[in-house]
């Protein structure tokens, strides 16, 4: 029996198993305490929405495309996850969808790395992909808009961290869609990202990953930032004022990341049945973040402080990305006592590093005046050539 993942809820579904809402906004709404206890976690705070209605007809493998509202007799085409009752994807029955998990301890700029990635994505990098990237409805723009573009790009001002719990944490959720017109092809083929951002303090304790990030068992990949400064090594190496601005005073204010990553192990492994000893398949990506913080620490020539070559060859560049896996591990060999290396080697199936800087600098206070990302899109462009979404150059 075909199924489809719930990108809100990330709850696995039957093809057949589908709700649907009524869009007549002169019927008599409902309160709907399923999508009420999935965005506060609270029934009772239930809000007045279209009536919930099952399908007119019900297929044995195909997911149903109309159901009539028993109250005004008008047909609706919304369909709903019957778990959460969240609007799904028009085409979710049709095509890929891809959940993109952004980890992460606090501060490491997970926020500020999905605002920026998606302004990247749809500016500049879908078009060198012959793609277009857009939010799923107007509720993902506006979210996106009021709470990472405008206080981010318009105001210049720092994005708030996270806030911990399933109560403020709703995906983003895009559609990418790439125009195929080769000879004997002519159409589009959509891909559904999810991005979910979690509070680092959502990772500190595996009994709240297990109810808050269950969506990261159904990861089809997963970006796991890394602040340079979580290393002592480099905090004894750096400008005291640049560790200060970047990351606070305190090392031990910043979890473990070796830790995080063990939780999220053990939760992917739990989620999917896997013993201890079997590698994860989920592909991973290890990403430096503020990577302008560490240019006086790195040596001259370094691959990973150019400008990404992938929007120029309209392809993803396997060469650009194995040297620069290779320099950070290189890197990685003389900053002494940090196991996260080990951690993710053993645990994970493919994994690569990456480095990256979504602002460009060390900002000043609360305050940013110009955004200059560097190589933002990396990780983001390995897991779509890992999909197949996007063309791998493996010269």
């Amino acid at each position: 029996m075909a199924t489809y993942i719930c990108p809100y809820c990330f709850s696995k579904n039957k093809m057949t198993d589908v709700l649907f809402r009524c869009g007549n906004t002169n019927c008599p709404a409902e309160q709907d305490k399923k999508i009420a206890l999935y965005e506060t976690g609270n029934e009772n705070s239930a809000r007045l929405l279209g009536k919930v209605i099952a399908p007119s007809s019900k297929g044995f493998f195909s997911m149903p495309t109309d159901a009539v509202c028993p109250g005004c007799h008008e047909k609706s085409y919304k369909r709903i996850c019957p778990q959460c009752h969240n609007e799904l994807p028009r085409e979710i029955d049709q095509h890929k969808g891809i959940i993109i998990s952004v980890i992460g301890a606090k501060n490491t700029g997970k926020s500020h790395f999905i605002a920026v990635l998606i302004d990247q994505m749809r500016r500049y990098v879908s078009s060198s992909f012959n793609a277009s990237f857009s939010p799923i409805n107007t509720d993902h723009e506006k979210r996106y808009k009021n709470d990472f573009y405008t206080p981010l790009f318009a105001s210049h001002r720092l994005l708030n961290s996270t806030v911990s719990g399933s109560t403020a944490q709703r995906p983003l959720i895009y559609a990418m869609t790439i125009s195929d017109k080769s000879l004997f092809k002519r159409n589009n083929t959509i891909v559904y990202i999810t991005f979910f951002d979690t509070a680092g303090e959502d990772l500190s304790d595996e009994d709240t990953m297990s109810t808050v990030n269950k969506y990261i068992g159904q990861s089809s990949g997963i970006i796991f930032l890394l602040d340079p400064m979580q290393i002592q090594d480099v905090r004894d190496k750096t400008d005291p004022a640049v560790v200060n601005a970047s990351s606070g005073t305190d090392i031990k204010d910043l979890a473990d990341p070796a830790d995080i990553l063990r939780r999220v192990c053990n939760l992917i492994r739990d989620a999917n049945n896997l013993g201890d000893s079997e590698m994860i398949p989920i592909p991973i990506a290890a990403t430096f973040t503020k990577i302008d913080a560490l240019k006086p620490l790195l040596p001259p020539g370094c691959i990973v402080l150019e400008d990404s070559p992938h929007k120029s060859l309209h392809a993803f560049d396997q060469t650009d990305s194995d040297n620069i896996h290779a320099e950070i591990e290189s890197m990685l060999s003389d900053w002494s006592g940090w196991d996260f290396p080990q951690q993710l080697s053993i645990n994970f199936k493919k994994h690569a590093y990456f480095g990256l800087s979504a602002l460009g600098k060390t900002p000043n206070g609360q305050s940013i005046d110009v955004i200059r990302p560097h190589r933002i899109e990396d990780p983001m462009l390995w897991l779509l050539s890992y999909h197949n979404v996007i063309p791998r150059n493996k010269k």
